[in-house]
């Protein structure tokens, strides 16, 4: 596992910000860098297929195709409709040179997405390296040393092809007995622990064909048997061992006692002894040492976990005052844009009703001068005699201004002229109230009046 140390990603608090920091490490090569990004966005989110499948792939670049495995069948577990992550199992098998399972994961993949270009191409690489891989396999069963020499140098693993007994090239050369073959194949990385269908190891099947030379250059069993499984398996082999010698010392002691002697007898059984004391004593300083290794294990499991748990913590807090800070944002966004809104709305209220009173003072100045154009026509008809056209020419005056008291003089003036002295009388007395400081507007009264025979009237307008 991979903390995310703090500092500097404690600025990091959402799950993309450390995705998209992780892709820019990877694609500039800083794969260490692009782990530990990945590994913070997975402690924030656990479950996400993307985030362990970018971790796996910073990993294969790291060469740590345990990890890579690891992470590339989590992200298979929570995706596996997603084809990228078959892509990558199969680039950790690869990289663990497991060439069949590789091409085999590759395959599934293709079905999930078929048609997948670079998958098809990345198959197609592997079966080819397998190709390679059983090739090495049948030179190391024909002990050509040259071969297997030349097939190593071309970057196959040696355990990449798998025989159908489960047998490798290691034991494949075990079997016949090639020691420089074996030698140059636990150099480049070939597993001495690994057993085929029947359990036989390569070091068994040296022993049983009795290639000496073979067992002189791989690792004893009892050491295989540590580094590759438990203790407790080298344990069960050790005590099966010193079994199979007490039997034969107990077989050995009723011969000599059919024979009527024991010579030999005392050496050969505090041997025995010795050797199973020995072997007691190995087993218990492994056992103490298994022992130990998992009590260091497991505190560094609890401070890292502690440890991961308070990142997380952090990362939590970092991430929750984020989202605080930019819901605040948020608001103070939206009431900029509402306060510029309803400010922007009544200017240009205060504009169109700027614009409607300009519009309104153009059009009653336009009124007005069009009033007058017409009740100066209306003067010059009635100076000509023209009374009944003057009415009307002060009529269309007055639609245009009808709080014009001089229209209102002119046309009852007009009215009286052709003897319409009701409606002059009418068009007297909205002049006066109109203007009541105005002497003409009480002499058209007057006159109308007189002319309606009222004379009494006529003079108290008069006056």
């Amino acid at each position: 596992s991979i903390r995310v140390p703090w500092p500097p990603f404690c600025k990091m608090a959402s799950v993309d910000e450390l995705k998209n920091a992780g892709n820019s490490s990877f694609k500039e090569g800083r794969y260490e860098e692009a782990a530990r990004h990945f590994s913070g966005a997975i402690a924030i989110d656990g479950n996400n297929a993307v985030l362990f499948s970018n971790r796996s792939g910073a990993f294969a670049s790291l060469g740590k195709f345990d990890e890579a495995l690891s992470d590339a069948e989590k992200a298979l577990s929570l995706r596996p409709e997603w084809g990228k992550v078959y892509s990558r199992r199969a680039a950790a098998l690869y990289g663990l040179g497991r060439y069949t399972e590789s091409v085999e994961t590759y395959r599934k993949g293709l079905e999930v997405e078929p048609g997948n270009a670079q998958m098809t191409q990345a198959a197609a690489d592997v079966s080819a390296k397998l190709s390679e891989g059983k090739a090495l396999y049948e030179a190391a069963a024909a002990a050509q040393l040259a071969r297997v020499q030349s097939i190593l140098h071309a970057g196959v693993h040696p355990d990449g092809f798998v025989a159908d007994d489960g047998s490798t090239a290691l034991m494949a050369s075990a079997r016949s007995g090639n020691a420089e073959a074996v030698a140059l194949l636990l150099k480049n990385g070939a597993a001495p622990s690994r057993k085929n269908r029947a359990g036989e190891t390569a070091a068994s099947l040296a022993r049983k064909g009795q290639h000496d030379a073979v067992l002189k250059v791989l690792p004893p069993e009892e050491k295989a048997a540590f580094g590759a499984s438990s203790f407790f398996a080298a344990a069960k082999e050790f005590a099966s061992s010193a079994a199979s010698s007490a039997r034969e010392m107990a077989e050995k002691a009723k011969q000599k006692s059919r024979e009527g002697t024991t010579e030999g007898m005392g050496e050969e059984y505090d041997a025995l002894l010795r050797k199973r004391e020995e072997r007691r004593q190995r087993e218990e300083e492994q056992r103490v040492a298994e022992a130990m290794a998992a009590k260091r294990k497991a505190v560094e499991v609890a401070l890292l976990r502690a440890a991961e748990e308070e990142d997380l913590k952090l990362l939590r807090a970092l991430a929750e005052q984020r989202s605080k800070e930019e819901r605040e944002r948020a608001a103070d966004q939206a009431r900029k844009e509402e306060t510029e809104r309803l400010a922007a709305a009544a200017a240009a209220e205060a504009e169109a009703e700027a614009e409607s009173a300009a519009q309104m003072a153009a059009d009653i100045k336009a009124r007005e001068q069009q009033a007058a154009d017409l009740k100066n026509a209306g003067n010059e008809a009635f100076k000509g005699g023209h009374f009944q056209e003057a009415v009307q020419l002060y009529t269309q005056a007055l639609d245009l201004d009808a709080d014009n008291a001089v229209l209102f003089s002119n046309r009852s003036g007009a009215l009286a002229a052709i003897g319409n002295y009701t409606q002059a009388l009418v068009d007297a007395e909205r002049c006066v109230a109109l203007r009541p400081d105005w002497a003409k507007g009480y002499t058209r009264k007057a006159s109308s009046l007189h002319g309606l025979k009222r004379f009494l009237a006529a003079v108290e307008a008069y006056e």
